[in-house]
């Protein structure tokens, strides 16, 4: 974490064995969260004690390099605001797997390009849902339990045209609650 008002670039590398952050990790103002090549998880909270600071989850490093980070604590859910996934280089894909229930925050969800969102048989609250360009996709990828996306708590009107896949054998359900409109015109499977 940094003073209050800092932005903060916290890199994982994932080269080689898995590298875990057992520990919790405090953000005092907007941070990017990013690492390449491989898979690494954060197993404590990730936790803005305003709740207002964005996350953007972010490749660090040259086009191509995907990376997959695992988030989830059984410590409790984690809290911040807004969360972005978007690596922002052409040809790498940034995924982000939710390890328990709630891993990303309740706030809303931005998906990039090369962005990832997967479930992986965990059932989460999003406030929104939008793309800033097609290419994201919320994922299931389980092959036992089924996920719902629950999607519109904060009642805002966006646009999604990422894709929703079932990688997995179970299902991927999406609903969508509030006052607010989801447009979408990404692909399904």
């Amino acid at each position: 974490s940094g003073s209050a008002g800092t932005p903060v670039t916290m890199e994982i590398e994932g080269i080689g064995a898995p590298t875990t952050v057992t520990g919790d990790v405090f953000v005092l103002s907007s941070s990017t969260i990013g690492g390449f090549i491989g898979t690494s998880r954060i197993s404590g909270r990730v936790v803005d004690t305003n709740g207002t600071s964005t996350i953007t989850f972010a490749n660090g490093r040259g086009s191509g390099t995907s990376f997959n980070l695992q988030l989830g604590s059984v410590s409790g859910p984690n809290y911040w605001g807004d969360t972005i996934i978007d690596p922002d280089l052409s040809g790498g894909i940034f995924t982000v797997t939710a390890m328990t229930p709630n891993a990303i925050s309740t706030n809303g969800l931005t998906l990039g390009a090369h962005g990832n969102f997967a479930l992986n048989g965990n059932d989460h609250t999003v406030g929104k849902l939008q793309s800033t360009a097609a290419g994201g996709a919320v994922l299931h990828n389980h092959a036992t339990t089924a996920a719902v996306l629950t999607i519109g708590a904060d009642a805002t009107s966006t646009a999604f045209d990422g894709a929703f896949g079932n990688g997995g054998a179970a299902a991927l359900g999406v609903t969508k609650i509030g006052a607010g409109t989801l447009a979408l015109s990404g692909s399904s499977s």
